[in-house]
Formats: structure tokens, C-alpha cells, sequence
């Protein structure tokens, strides 16, 4: 908006100001919470309709519904739309009236600085909710519905495709269709490699398409010279090219980024018509509108801002950086061929280096194999694959009997694709990005960017360019030198991470964990790149259990970890068992700590153990009580870190230490489970405050409210990572301060 506003005459600046103002507008009149008020957070019997065709993912299918009604308990409408997960493939279509038995739960979400938030991504496409069943069995259909012209039409498509026994049925579906059928293996290997953004019809995928169809159409409108003798070739082209565009925008599957791309290429492709071709960054504002008014949260996502910026860069910045480099005048000495490939080269170089910040905002990283493989990978699918994929698609409706061969031409096309990426991948080439850029730094660099170009004078790019200094300057003197000590809390849902953090060092008291999602990848390492965390210099896994220890695998992938302690335990646990001979193989010294074990981190601080017990005498049969408890000194601040413990083990130290446990700030044990965190233990730790490690509406009933009036007696100020995300102190010359996610 700001690019297109300093190019424009006023009356036009109007325009964008009118846009720009109906955009903000909109965002206020967003229902917030579509979700009727009497979901049961219970087993109910529902009745709902399929907004689209289920996603098949291996084992699984995952349906969107928009629900009607509640057939029991106590049988009422209610309105919302969710994502039903079945645990097997099941035969559905968009318009079934399906009737089911499930809980409904919202998504989870860890609120986290710098973390993925799951559950407002879905809120921003209107999904509110979530559910699963186990089977097919337990989903009666109450009304089948009749698959239209288009979905007959794409069914077709599709059993053509998976008839044919195609290596790369997944893909080629994804790439014709727009379908997420994408298998778990290859998806890994696309996304290690950094071309995702390949494998999805976007505005590439569709630009390509229709450019083949205008030249096409160009040259066939030769042959016809009544017709191009009353109509430009240009013309002609553009409107046979916009027949082919609208069709099939309507034949793949409808998402935000297919409806993004057809719409850009449309609103080009009339602009030829209308001989206002010259305009391109109003057509570019026009279209960003119509995607904003349609859905102003499109706004916040990445393949919006990814799509528009890369327009940009090609359209904008390439031109006139060429033009400033002579870039043209250099390769007019080379054959017509070398000149196309090389600027396909620059453009493919230009935009990785100005997508890397946005990049690194998002995802904390970007593959260095990212880099080098869109050099040569989109230049390869621009000349092979996407061609293919429209030769396919024409020779299916015009010539069938061809159609097999072409399908076989993409199939090995995609299959040499996949092997070079495998072969490229055995590189083990590292990730780019150890620190996450903040917004601010995102949009100074941009700023900076685009007004090198749009300012005639060069001081105000300098101008930027110092101020982006100065402000990564202050967010690494915030992040690293800011305080004195600093203990976060940080959300992983039902389980312990505690980040210890000094001017020099940092801890992590255990890593949290479960049996179903990666906490490591997902959730401690983007809060540490957020935090500007490059090394953790201790881990402690203070038991056994997976919710303490199983986000330690991720961080080895992606963190040096100077040394990890444990409690010298068995456990007859795989992942646990798995987890120590990663942590050998990558040659991370192991230690196991017991009572009387002590550390300096620096002059001011320590950590000292004052359990387990020797591990020779085992007092105790709950591995619980066998937790690594710390007492963490910080000048005269004490913090009490106590695991899973139970009363039996709180009763153990209050009878080897007594009043020796008095703390400042309690970790309160086992998430404020009922079975800890006794009155008798209170009145000798005295903390002012308690830090509680819970995840919400998980059925455990913790923090058990029983705990939670024992420490208000007590006057400790209660920080919960379930109502409060990341929370913790600071303590900064002396002071202490508590800080807050969610407030």
C-alpha cells in the first residue's frame, strides 16, 4: 500500500486511502467466536455437513464440518466450524450430512513468544474447533450428496491419475488439484530441501500455465486473419487465456492461496484488455483488497505476505535493480537463450535473499539447501513440470487416448525431481538462522529495501539502515544483558520447561514432551530463536517421565547443548532409552547428579542438588519422588525447583533440610497435583511466589484447587503457564520482577 501511495497522483492516493480504510474496517465486523456457547466439553451426538471433500493423510482423513444441531444429551442447535480427524480413510464428499459421537475441544495452543499459534491460524480460516473418531463405524451418513458437473469433472481427474499406478499420484494430485495428499515422507524431504512453496498451485504454477495458454492462443489467432485483423493478437490471447484461468480456478481445490493466484492472473490478464497493463502495482492493490475484504486475516498469513512480496520484487525491484547495474547492457553480448536463463537466475537469487527475513520471522529458520535448490528447482519446474501438468490436463479433454503417455512424461519428471533432492539432501548442509527477527526488524529491512528504490536521494535508506541497527542492537541488549536472572516457565501444556538464564549461561529444568507432537521442534525451539537463545549450556531432566524429557530429542537437532544431567534411573521406557544414546552419539557429556552435587553458573549464581537420595537407597517406589530437586541461588534470591514430586518425597527433605528450603520462588511439583505441595511443606519453603507447569482442560484436574487455596493462604502470587503462557521473573539490579504472555 505504502509502495503504490508514493507512486500515485493525489486523486490516486485517494483510491488507496479508501481501500486501505474499508480493509481496517473490515477486521472490526470479524465474528470472533462462532462456536456455539453450549458445546458440551463432553461426548455428544452431532449433526453436521462436509464443507469440503476429506483430506486423506495415509491412515487418517480429516473433514471440515460446519455443525447444524445436538442430538444428545438434551437435543438443541448450534452453529460452528470444525475439523473432525477419523482414524482410518473413510469415503466422504463435500455436502454429506453426516451424524457423529465426539467431544468437541479447541485447538491447542502454546502461548509462547515467537511460537506457532495453532489455534489462532485456524481461527483465522474460520475453524473454531476440533474432534476425532477412531473409525468409519462411528460416522452414519444421513444424506449422501450428488457430486455436481465440476466434482465429476475432478473425480475423474483423479482415478485417471491413481489408475495409471503413478509413482507420484500424491504429488501430481497435489500440483493438478490443489489436494493435500502430499505423503508424510516426501513432505519431509520437500520441506528439509526449502521448495514447499513448489509444490502448491500458486501464483508461479498459475502464471506459467496461463502464459503457455496466451502464447498458444496468440499463435493460433494467426491463422485466422479476420479475427486479428479486428482485434489485436494480445487481446484475443488475453480473453482465451481468461476462459482458461476462470475454468480452472473453479476446478482445483478452493483455498486462500489458489483463489489468491487465479485472482491476481485474472485481474492481468483484463488489464491487457483494457490497455492498462502500464499500471501493474494497481492492479496488484486491487487484488490484495479483494483478498483482504473477502478475509481481513488473510493478512497475517505467510503465504499472503510471501505471494505479494515476491510479485513485488519481480515486477518492481528486479527492473530497476537492473537497470541500475546495467545488468541488461551485460548480457546483450550473450545468445538469446543464455540471456532468459540468467535473468531466471538473478530473479531466483533476488528473491531468496529479500524473502529471507520474512522467512526467518515465520519459521525461525530457512534450509541453506532452501537457497541453492530454488536456483535450479524453479527454473525446472517452470520449463517441465508445470508444463506437463497443463499438457496432461489439456490431453485428457481433448485427447484421451494421449493422456497416459503425458501422465507417465510428469510422472518421470517429478521422479528425477525427487531424486536430485534426495541426492542434495544427503548433504546435511545446515539450516540458516540461528536468531528470529521481530517485526520491527522485518519492517525496517523492507522499508529499507524499497525506498532505495522509490527515494531519489539516498539518505533516507541510510537513514533506515542505521535505525535497523540500532534496533537489533536494542532487542540483542533486552534478550542477553537486560538482567541479572531471569526464570521463565514456558508453556509446553501438561508438563515442565524452566528456562534459568544468567548474562552468560543458560538451563533448562527439564523439556517437557508427549507421545504425539514434537515440543522440542515445535515449541522450545522457536521460543528460544525468538529469545535469541543460540546455546543451552545445561539441560537437567529431573525424572524419567516423558512429559520432562521428551522435547530434548528436537533441541539436539537444532541447539548446542553443553551437557545434560539425570537422576541415574531406570526407565523401561523406548523413547527414554533412545534419547541417552542420541545424547551419546552426538558425544554430549552425560552426568548423573545426586544430593550434595553443586554448580557455579557465574559469580552470583548456583545451582545445588538436594535430591535424589544415593541412588543405592531407594526410599521411595514413585520415580516421582526420585526427582532431581534444585535449589538455584541467585545473590540472596532463592528458587526451589521440585519436579514431580510427591508428599512423601516433600516430607524427605523437610526432614533433611527443614528450614533450609525456605525460597523466594517455588516451582510448584508434579503440575499442583492434590498429592504435593502439602501445608507442612508451604510453611517451611514460605515462596512468594509459585510457578505451576499445567496444560489446559487436559482432564487431569490440575492445578488441583486444593493447592491452589493452600498457596493464597500462604500469600504466594500464583504465575500458571495454562492462564498465563510463558511466565516467570527478573531479577535486574537487585528487584524482582514478574512477567506475563497472557495477561
Amino acid at each position: 500500500f505504502a509502495l503504490v501511495y508514493l507512486r500515485s497522483s493525489s486523486k490516486k492516493r485517494f483510491l488507496v486511502i479508501t481501500l486501505i480504510f474499508i480493509s481496517a474496517i473490515s477486521l472490526f465486523f470479524l465474528n470472533q467466536n462462532p462456536l456455539s456457547k453450549n458445546l458440551f466439553p463432553k461426548k455428544c451426538t452431532y449433526v453436521g455437513f462436509a464443507i469440503k471433500n476429506p483430506v486423506h493423510l495415509e491412515n487418517t482423513s480429516k473433514l471440515l464440518l460446519d455443525l447444524k444441531e445436538r442430538i444428545s444429551p438434551l437435543p438443541s442447535p448450534v452453529s460452528g466450524r470444525i475439523i473432525l480427524t477419523i482414524g482410518e480413510k473413510c469415503v466422504l464428499s463435500k455436502g454429506d450430512k453426516i451424524e457423529f459421537q465426539a467431544r468437541v475441544k479447541e485447538p491447542t495452543s502454546y502461548h509462547n513468544p515467537g511460537v506457532f499459534d495453532y489455534k489462532r491460524y485456524l481461527r483465522r480460516q474460520g475453524i473454531w474447533g476440533k474432534t476425532y473418531v477412531h473409525s468409519c463405524e462411528s460416522i452414519k451418513i444421513l444424506h449422501k450428496a450428488h457430486p455436481d458437473f465440476l466434482e465429476k469433472i475432478r473425480n475423474k481427474l483423479t482415478d485417471s491419475i491413481t489408475a495409471d499406478k503413478t509413482k507420484n499420484k500424491d504429488i501430481l494430485l497435489a500440483l493438478l488439484l490443489g489436494t493435500k495428499t502430499i505423503t508424510s515422507k516426501n513432505k519431509t524431504l520437500i520441506r528439509n530441501t526449502g521448495v514447499s512453496h513448489l509444490f502448491v498451485i500458486s501464483g508461479t504454477h498459475f502464471g506459467v500455465m496461463c502464459a503457455m495458454v496466451f502464447f498458444i492462443a496468440s499463435l493460433l489467432s494467426g491463422f485466422i486473419p479476420r479475427l486479428y485483423l479486428t482485434f489485436p493478437k494480445q487481446k484475443i490471447a488475453a480473453f482465451f487465456t481468461i476462459i482458461f484461468a476462470s475454468f480452472y480456478l473453479i476446478l482445483v481445490s478452493s483455498s486462500p492461496s489458489v483463489n489468491r493466484a487465479g485472482l491476481m492472473v485474472l485481474l492481468f490478464l483484463l488489464s491487457l484488455i483494457l490497455n492498462r497493463q502500464k499500471h501493474f502495482l494497481y492492479i496488484l492493490i486491487i487484488s490484495a483488497s479483494f483478498n483482504l475484504l473477502w478475509n481481513p486475516l488473510e493478512l497475517y498469513n505467510c503465504s499472503f505476505q510471501f505471494s505479494y512480496l515476491c510479485v513485488l520484487i519481480l515486477a518492481f525491484l528486479y527492473p530497476r535493480l537492473a537497470e541500475q547495474t546495467h545488468l541488461k547492457d551485460h548480457l546483450n553480448i550473450c545468445p538469446k537463450p543464455i540471456q532468459f536463463f540468467a535473468h531466471i537466475f538473478f530473479i531466483s537469487l533476488l528473491i531468496n535473499l529479500l524473502l529471507m527475513p520474512l522467512v526467518l520471522f515465520h519459521f525461525g529458520e530457512t534450509p541453506l539447501l532452501g537457497f541453492l535448490n530454488n536456483l535450479w528447482a524453479i527454473p525446472y519446474f517452470c520449463f517441465i513440470v508445470i508444463p506437463l501438468g497443463l499438457l496432461y490436463l489439456v490431453s485428457f479433454f481433448i485427447f484421451p487416448l494421449a493422456s497416459s503417455f503425458v501422465l507417465s512424461c510428469w510422472d518421470i519428471s517429478i521422479t528425477i525431481f525427487l531424486k536430485i533432492l534426495f541426492a542434495v539432501d544427503q548433504w546435511n548442509m545446515p539450516k540458516i538462522g540461528a536468531y528470529t527477527p521481530h517485526l520491527i526488524h522485518v519492517l525496517l529491512f523492507y522499508l529499507m529495501v524499497f525506498s532505495f528504490f522509490l527515494i531519489r536521494k539516498k539518505r533516507g535508506p541510510v537513514i533506515l539502515g542505521f535505525v535497523l541497527l540500532a534496533a537489533l542492537f536494542f532487542t540483542w541488549h533486552d534478550q542477553k544483558t537486560n538482567f541479572d536472572f531471569k526464570m521463565t516457565q514456558i508453556d509446553v501444556g501438561q508438563g515442565d520447561a524452566i528456562l534459568l538464564q544468567t548474562k552468560n549461561k543458560n538451563v533448562l529444568i527439564d523439556t517437557g514432551g508427549n507421545r504425539y507432537f514434537d515440543i522440542g521442534q515445535r515449541v522450545l525451539t522457536p521460543y528460544f530463536r525468538h529469545k535469541w537463545v543460540h546455546k543451552i549450556d545445561l539441560v537437567v531432566l529431573t525424572h524419567p517421565d516423558i512429559d520432562h524429557y521428551g522435547g530434548l530429542e528436537g533441541l539436539l537437532e537444532s541447539f548446542e547443548i553443553g551437557e545434560v544431567w539425570i537422576n541415574g534411573f531406570f526407565s523401561e521406557e523406548i523413547s527414554y532409552q533412545r534419547l541417552l544414546r542420541l545424547i551419546s552419539e552426538q558425544g554430549v557429556p552425560l552426568k548423573i547428579v545426586q544430593k550434595g552435587f553443586s554448580q557455579k553458573l557465574d559469580q552470583n549464581t548456583s545451582l545445588k542438588i538436594l535430591s535424589p537420595l544415593n541412588i543405592k537407597h531407594k526410599p521411595f517406589n514413585s520415580q516421582n519422588d526420585q526427582s532431581i530437586v534444585i535449589m538455584a541461588k541467585h545473590g540472596d534470591y532463592r528458587t526451589l525447583l521440585t519436579g514431580d514430586l510427591s508428599r512423601n518425597g516433600e516430607k524427605q527433605l523437610i526432614e533433611t533440610y527443614g528450614n533450609g528450603l525456605k525460597a523466594d520462588i517455588l516451582k510448584v511439583a508434579h503440575h499442583g497435583s492434590r498429592s504435593s505441595t502439602t501445608s507442612l511443606f508451604l510453611k517451611k519453603n514460605k515462596p512468594d511466589i509459585a510457578l505451576i507447569g499445567v496444560g489446559k482442560n487436559l482432564g487431569f484436574g490440575h492445578p488441583h484447587h486444593d493447592v491452589i487455596k493452600r498457596l493464597e493462604k500462604h500469600g504466594a502470587t500464583i504465575l500458571r503457564t495454562d492462564k498465563h503462557g510463558a511466565c516467570g521473573v527478573v531479577v535486574k539490579n537487585g528487584k524482582v520482577e514478574i512477567f506475563r504472555t497472557v495477561d
